[in-house]
This record gives structure tokens, sequence and C-alpha cells, in this order.
């Protein structure tokens, strides 16, 4: 991919788009919680040509069309958004600050994260949050898994 085919994408993601990592309650999981990293372009379904080609750039993404007109080009998993947000940071503006928090919060995921660092990487998603206009209000974040954590004997109070 050419600078500027990454820099149009990265003005795109800029204006357009969103990062986030959230975290889903699970059983099965060490700490009771997955974290989800997620990129995000959204576009008018009238307009998704733009979505096809940003596909086509960074490979796989899968596009989900919403009741309200819109389409979504979404991109899943820390390994795959790391290498994603690895490539357009050069060129970002307005998600300069947040892209470098998610790449941070990959890092702690890319291996088996200590009770501590997992806490890290959910202080990390808790700052992109307030970051996002949108998710200010999450249902979990590092306070509610750090008070889990504690009723599980995993951390102590």
């Amino acid at each position: 991919m050419s600078d500027e085919e990454k820099a149009y994408i990265a003005g795109f993601l800029d204006g357009d788009g969103s990062i986030y990592l959230s975290l889903k309650p699970r059983k099965t999981v060490l700490y009771g919680f997955r974290p989800k990293t997620v990129i995000c372009f959204y576009q008018d379904s009238d307009n998704e040509n733009g979505l096809q080609w940003i596909q086509y750039k960074l490979g796989t993404g899968y596009f989900s069309r919403r009741n309200d007109g819109m389409t979504e080009l979404r991109y899943e998993g820390y390994a795959k958004v790391k290498s994603i947000l690895t490539q357009l940071l050069p060129y970002l503006i307005f998600k300069h600050e947040r892209v470098k928090l998610m790449l941070q919060a990959t890092e702690i995921l890319e291996h088996n994260p200590s009770t501590e660092e997992f806490l890290r990487m959910c202080e990390i998603s808790d700052k992109i949050s307030h970051s996002n206009y949108r998710t200010t209000k999450k249902k979990h974040n590092a306070f509610s898994v750090r008070q889990e954590l504690i009723r599980k004997g995993l951390l102590s109070p």
C-alpha cells in the first residue's frame, strides 16, 4: 500500500471511523473479561464503494449494514488492529493519541498478561473510551474489573 493510500485511509478513520477497546464478561477466561479491540469505518450505505476500496487495501474486514442506512467496515482482534493502526499512525491527526493508546493495549494482549498488566490494559481502555464521544458510559471499566478480580481472590484489596 502506498503512503498516499495509507494517508487517505487514516484521514477516513480520523473523520468517519472509530477505535475502541471493550471489556466483555466471560466466565471461561482467567480474569473474567475478554478484551475486544475494534476499528470501524462508517459510511452511508448508498456510498459504500469507498469502504469496499478500504477493505481491498487493508485486506479482510467485514461489512455490517445497519437499519439506519449506514454501513460499517469492521476489523477486530488485537493482531489485525495492531497491524492496521501501526501502518496508519504516522498519518493520523485527530485520533493519533487514541491509536497510540490502543497500540499499548495490543502490546499487553500479545502475551499472557499478569494481573497488573491486565488492569493497565483496562485503564487504557478507559482512556480510549473517555476520548470517544459515544462510549463515555460503558458497562465495564477498570474499576469494575478491579472489583471482580478482588472478589475472585486474584488481587488483594
